[in-house]
């Protein structure tokens, strides 16, 4: 009986990550990358031999900026990926150099998360409706379902806070209420 529990248990495919997540130096050199964001980048076909190619053709792109080969994003601004049909929202973060690396520049950290629905800009809503950086980044957080608590995670703030940047939100959107400020953000993509 305990053979045949063990069997049927490792039987169990293994739940696939979450989130695809990649590490690279200060010069975009691979240091790590998950089994899911492999995946990702190699998706449809599955197989590939050079994550480190992999990620100067496909990740590069993302971290530069018109101009200058190692402009980066903001931090925590999230980027659309797109790998086949399937979208991917990625965040950027700096991250403090490691143990032993005196370099002055910080490693880059890279977070891919599955997106769902269509995609829209979201750049257009927040010229509309005057929205600072962090009113913004939390409506980004409304709109795939967080709840105060996992945005004040995410942003690094108090809940209170969450709550006061949802309530300036929506003043400026004229409305009272989160689902509102959904419907208005549906409206303004017809």
């Amino acid at each position: 009986m305990r053979d045949g529990t063990q069997n049927a248990v490792s039987s169990v495919p293994r739940k696939q990550a979450d989130f695809g997540f990649l590490l690279l130096d200060p010069s975009q050199k691979l240091i790590f990358a998950n089994e899911e964001v492999v995946r990702i980048l190699t998706y449809p076909n599955g197989r590939h031999n050079n994550v480190d190619r992999l990620v100067r053709e496909k990740i590069c792109p993302i971290l530069r900026g018109e101009g200058s080969p190692l402009q980066f994003p903001l931090i925590n601004e999230f980027k659309e990926f797109k790998s086949g049909r399937r979208r991917y929202l990625c965040r950027v973060f700096r991250v403090t150099p490691r143990a032993g690396n005196f370099a002055p520049q910080e490693d880059i950290a890279l977070l891919f998360e599955r997106a769902s629905g269509p995609s829209f800009d979201l750049g257009q809503i927040r010229e509309k409706y005057h929205l600072t950086e962090r009113e913004h980044e939390t409506v980004q957080h409304l709109i795939r379902g967080c709840t105060s608590k996992e945005i004040a995670s995410r942003m690094q703030i108090s809940p209170n806070t969450v709550k006061a940047f949802v309530r300036l939100v929506m003043i400026k959107m004229g409305v009272s209420s989160r689902a509102a400020i959904m419907s208005k953000i549906i409206e303004f993509r017809r």
